[in-house]
Parts: structure tokens; sequence; C-alpha cells
């Protein structure tokens, strides 16, 4: 791992071992998000979003409606946790992926002349991290683009 401080250093047979070496650990990072996703969780579904006003339960007169407010209300909470908790999840897997893809795209640049493209490995390091299909692709666009790209 001594290259890794200097990539211009690295020859076309460590730089390989090394680009292997991240994308396991970004594997192993995207797991743990993946595995962080509520999947009863529907951001787009009007019934688990939370509301933003509701009346105050002090306020209502009628005991009947007071005890509907609060229970509304308690259940509210549990929406607002909900949709805090995908939202955070979602914010860490977004800068993961932009930082994945600038990590690579760094590599890129300084890639020694002779360099296999070992795309074939790198998918075998996300199926081996058991991420799904669906985010094997996003991930193996990251592998195929050119800097900047």
């Amino acid at each position: 791992m001594q290259a890794a401080g200097n990539l211009h250093a690295l020859k076309p047979d460590t730089f390989v071992a090394q680009r292997r070496t991240i994308v396991r650990g970004w594997a192993q990072l995207f797991k743990v998000i993946d595995d962080s996703y509520d999947p009863t969780y529907d951001p787009n579904d009007p019934n688990v979003r939370p509301h933003w006003h509701l009346p105050d339960p002090q306020d209502i007169p009628d005991p009947n409606a007071r005890a509907a407010a609060a229970a509304a209300i308690a259940a509210n909470k549990q929406k607002i946790a909900r949709a805090t908790h995908y939202l955070d999840v979602q914010n860490v897997d977004l800068l993961a992926q932009s930082s994945m893809k600038a990590q690579l795209n760094q590599f890129r640049k300084v890639e020694p002349d002779g360099t296999d493209a070992d795309f074939t490995m790198l998918d075998g390091i996300l199926q081996q991290a058991g991420l799904s299909s669906v985010r094997r692709t996003k991930i193996n666009r990251m592998f195929y683009a050119r800097p900047g790209g």
C-alpha cells in the first residue's frame, strides 16, 4: 500500500492491486449503506410523508378529538423519524457515490500505460460484497466512465 501515497509511482501490476483494494473498500461501504435503507419505506408514498402542521391537542376541547389528535401526533413522530432516517442514509449514499467517482477519476488520470481495465474482476468484487444489480450497474458506469464524465 506504500504506492498509494504517490499515485504517479504506481506500476501496472501494483495499480491494478491498489484499485481492487479501493473498490473492495467502497463495496463494503455501499453494502452497509444499502442495508441501512428501510426496504418498506417509499419516500414517494404520500401515506408515509409526515405532516408539518398538526393541531396542539391541548387546544381541542372535545376529549375524543383531543385523543385522536394526540394519536396522530405520535404517529407523525414515527413518520418524521423514518423520513429523517431515509434522508440521512440517502445523503451518505450520495456523498459516497460522488467520492468514489472522484477517486476513480483520479486513478484514471495516473493509470500507467499497459494497465488492464479489469472490469470483470472489479464487478466480481461488487458481487462478492453482496451488492444488488442496481447498485452494481451504477458503480460499473463509474468504471467505464472517463474522467470528468
